[in-house]
């Protein structure tokens, strides 16, 4: 017997025409991602599920008989390196102008051209690749620890730059253990 159930006029057509009576699902999923696959990555999953409806007098069921059933589905996705590289081929070099770029290293190198300078230049190999980083060092405090040798060659230093018109420009120069 189904269940009087009062529905909204809108949702009228949505009532159930027949009891199926209780039915239990079981039910499993599995993903996957199998990376470098190619230029990519693939990423696999899989569901599975069994229903149980072992009441042989529910009605509405044809022949009264117990109906017992499965559903699965399995697929995949591939993703390409290559799309998300083109698309920061495209947008990374508008986004990098604007971004400060940050790294430590160990000065290897100050040029400064005299006791009056407002600009300075030093030298600094990055702890994490070990290549050779120029920048552009101009704010006062910095400039003052270099001239009183504070900060000198072999220091480890903190630092954020920005490239303007290709050239590095120091926003933040200070000593990891500070000074």
């Amino acid at each position: 017997m189904i269940a009087s159930t009062t529905l909204p006029v809108p949702f009228n057509s949505l009532r159930p025409s027949v009891d199926l009576g209780d039915i239990d699902w079981l039910g499993i999923t599995a993903l996957s991602t199998l990376k470098n696959i190619g230029p990519g990555r693939l990423n696999v999953f899989g569901s599975g599920a069994l229903m149980f409806n072992d009441d042989p007098l529910t009605p509405g069921l044809q022949g009264n008989e117990s109906k017992t059933g499965w559903a699965g589905t399995v697929g995949f996705r591939y993703d390409m390196k290559l799309i998300a590289a083109a698309t920061a081929a495209i947008f990374g070099p508008v986004q990098a102008l604007a971004d400060e770029i940050k790294m430590v290293g160990v000065i290897t190198k100050i040029d400064i051209s005299g006791p009056d300078a407002t600009t300075a230049t030093a030298t600094l190999k990055d702890n994490k690749t070990g290549e050779l980083v120029t920048v552009i060092v101009n704010d006062d405090l910095t400039l003052d620890k270099f001239k009183d040798h504070r900060i000198v060659t072999g220091d480890e230093i903190r630092l954020k730059y920005e490239v303007k018109d290709g050239k590095n420009i120091s926003k933040y120069f200070r000593k990891t253990a500070g000074c």
